[in-house]
C-alpha cells in the first residue's frame, strides 16, 4: 500500500516470474477463430443489398 495525502491508499500490483510466463505463452499462442454468436444476424447483415 502507498499513503497518498487526501486520497485513499494506493495499492501496487507487479507482475511475479509465473505471470510473464503466462503472459508470454499467451501472448505467443494463436488467436481462436472468431464465430459469429448469432447466426441469423449474420445472415441478415450479408443478406441486404449494398
Amino acid at each position: 500500500m502507498v499513503r497518498q495525502d487526501g486520497k485513499p491508499e494506493r495499492k501496487v500490483h507487479s507482475l511475479t516470474d509465473a505471470g510473464r510466463a503466462e503472459l508470454t505463452d499467451w501472448l505467443s499462442s494463436p488467436v481462436e477463430e472468431d464465430l459469429p454468436k448469432e447466426p441469423f444476424l449474420a445472415q441478415l447483415f450479408f443478406s441486404l443489398p449494398p
